[in-house]
């Protein structure tokens, strides 16, 4: 009877398929073998011999050595997708492996560094149909205050947020339909947020990130939940973000009784909120009526704002710190190396660079030049052309 690699990690395959955008039929059809094999192998029914990990790991692009690498053992806990309804199954699988492997690289750079201390209001609510939109507004209001935000404009959000001790990343997924999503690693006991970076839009970017903030401190006790609840809770999460980005202190004085767009313009460029999120906000608030706002939302439609606001394009958007900072860190103490960090996680380089908030190439291979070849010109004693012979003249 033909055994398979001993210390084989089902999840490792699994997170190298997904990434790869391959059914299981796909890679089975690649590699030479059946369907049924590859999902034995993904379930931890079996393993798969020698040849035919080495068949994977040329088809994936992984080393060998990946799927045996261990993964970290933790209890399970929901993962927010932001507009879960409209995304396909393979883009949330890549994006769940994509937070899998920022909480793990995070898990490896806990070993010599400390994050910062979590600072974030707290409840036991473990059903979301206990929570009321004023309840919602008092958790708001109760971060910006442990924050120290006051009631103004938040000029950093992604700081306030990565100072409370929550691990942020941007990615690219290769779409624009998944804006973020956020999972608290119980092992870890720390929130995560993952946003995508392909919208660009600074405003668009903040919001996700208000939101998925939203999840993290409504939701954390929150281990099931039926997909026939998601509308309601992300609702929960949408009001949560409007009611931290937009305090009702201030917004009430600042908005004018019968806004225009342009007022809604001028309240853009000092709050950093879009026009859609404050229109939404105000109507929340009462301080329109419901045919005002649909007034509102009318000409915002017909100067073409849905497919992008004045001021979208004058921002970048919001850098994360702790992740580039805790890289820089271990190779500025001298604790690791680019290469080692590279050949210790066996992850993707680009995929670590941009889970770690690094610029393109940072740790990509640079082989040292040990010699350098140069031709070098003879010396003049050595130069046959410095000889002369004397010929003697005929007589």
């Amino acid at each position: 009877m033909r055994v398979g690699v001993s210390g084989f990690v089902p999840a490792r395959l699994t997170q190298a398929r997904v990434l790869a955008s391959l059914t299981r039929l796909e890679l089975s059809e690649r590699i030479g073998k059946s369907s049924s094999s590859i999902s034995r192998w993904e379930k931890g029914e079996s393993a798969p011999e020698s040849e035919a990990l080495e068949s994977i790991s040329f088809v994936l692009g992984f080393p060998v050595a990946w799927f045996t690498r261990p993964t970290s053992s933790k209890p399970p806990s929901p993962v927010f997708y932001r507009t879960l309804a409209s995304t396909s199954s393979d883009l949330r699988g890549k994006a769940g492996t994509k937070m899998d492997w920022l909480q793990e690289i995070a898990g490896y750079l806990s070993t010599w560094l400390d994050w910062p201390e979590l600072n974030l209001p707290t409840h036991e609510i473990t059903d979301h149909r206990e929570l009321d939109f004023p309840e919602i507004a008092r958790t708001a209001l109760k971060c910006r205050e442990m924050w120290g935000l006051g009631l103004g404009p938040i000029a950093d959000l992604s700081m306030a947020a990565e100072g409370a001790g929550i691990i942020c990343a941007h990615v690219y997924q290769g779409n624009t339909k998944m804006d973020g999503l956020s999972q608290w690693d119980e092992s870890q006991k720390r929130p995560f947020i993952l946003l995508s970076n392909d919208k660009s839009n600074y405003y668009r970017s903040r919001f996700d990130l208000a939101h998925e903030i939203g999840h993290v401190v409504l939701h954390k006790n929150i281990k099931t939940f039926d997909i026939l609840h998601l509308k309601e809770i992300e609702k929960q999460a949408n009001y949560f973000a409007s009611c931290l980005l937009l305090p009702e202190e201030l917004l009430s004085v600042e908005l004018p009784r019968y806004p225009s767009l342009e007022n809604l313009l001028s309240l853009k460029r000092r709050w950093n909120v879009s026009v859609a999120a404050i229109i939404y906000r105000a109507e929340k608030m009462l301080l329109i009526g419901e045919q005002e706002a649909l007034r509102l939302r009318k000409s915002y439609s017909a100067r073409g704002w849905m497919k992008g606001e004045p001021l979208d394009n004058d921002s970048q958007l919001e850098s994360v710190r702790l992740m580039p900072r805790a890289i820089n860190a271990l190779l500025e103490a001298k604790i690791k190396t680019k290469a080692s960090i590279v050949r210790d996680l066996m992850m993707p380089v680009k995929d670590v660079e941009q889970l770690c908030g690094l610029t393109d190439g940072f740790l990509a291979f640079q082989p040292k030049i040990v010699n350098n070849p140069l031709p070098k010109l003879k010396s003049s004693e050595d130069d046959s052309r410095s000889n002369i012979f004397e010929f003697k003249k005929k007589g």
